[in-house]
């Protein structure tokens, strides 16, 4: 072999040797960053609740588009991106019946699902209506007086007004509804948009943006459930 071939096979040599080490370190940090997610999510159980179904659909927009079947889509994709940052994920509805043949029969089993679920997080997933057709934007309320979920409450509401470009974002809201009070875990209502609205109920009516809707809600879930794990507080439920 002559000599400057043999330099050039060993520069290629090194700068091979450079470029798997670099591999290993960008593998690494990558690896890293998966392994602290999935941590963070471990062990931690999220209730979704799909809003209405069955013999009530819920909020009806002026186009025709029922709530309920928008709520489900929206949880269905949060379900998926949850499981997959590792969460375990219950639904309380699960397809378009509702849970009972009552309006307080289904409210009692839904209920019933979300205390037996021992969760330390649930979130109750709607869309909003409003006789002014103006109003739009999504909403997330609290349980009143829980700090917990009133800070849960605001990450989720600026995650989803930051990721849906939202014009004209709206604040937080408390109130004492019989969802948010079925378990001592934080718990929300989420309220998508306006389906009163016709442009956000066309809006809402596009899967690409149940998914964007979905995608923002999981965000906020990561912020939250990070900060919680970052000051080493137990878990919400064992306070």
């Amino acid at each position: 072999m002559r000599k400057g071939t043999h330099v050039r096979t060993r520069k290629m040599s090194i700068l091979v040797s450079l470029l798997c080490i670099l591999g290993l370190v960008v593998t690494g940090v990558s690896m890293r960053s998966v392994k602290t997610a999935a941590k963070s999510a471990q062990g931690f159980c999220i209730v979704l609740d799909a809003g209405h179904g069955g013999f009530d659909p819920g909020a009806i927009g002026p186009g025709g588009v029922c709530e309920d079947g928008i709520n489900l889509a929206i949880v269905k994709e949060a379900q998926v991106l949850l499981q997959e940052r590792g969460y375990t994920v219950l639904l309380t509805r699960q397809d378009a019946d509702a849970l009972g043949q009552t309006k307080q029969s289904d409210m009692q089993q839904r209920r019933r699902m979300i205390m037996d679920s021992g969760c330390d997080l649930m979130i109750s997933v709607h869309l909003n209506a409003n006789a002014d057709a103006s109003c739009r934007g999504p909403v997330v309320l609290y349980r009143t007086g829980d700090e917990v979920s009133r800070e849960a409450a605001q990450i989720l509401q600026d995650a989803l007004n930051e990721g849906l470009k939202i014009e004209k974002p709206r604040i937080i809201q408390t109130g004492e509804y019989f969802i948010l009070r079925c378990t001592e875990a934080p718990s929300l209502i989420v309220e998508c948009g306006f389906v009163s609205n016709a442009q956000e109920e066309a809006l809402l009516s596009d899967p690409e943006y149940q998914t964007q809707v979905a995608q923002e809600l999981v965000r906020g879930v990561d912020s939250a459930v990070r900060l919680w794990r970052e000051r080493a507080r137990p878990t919400p439920r064992n306070r």
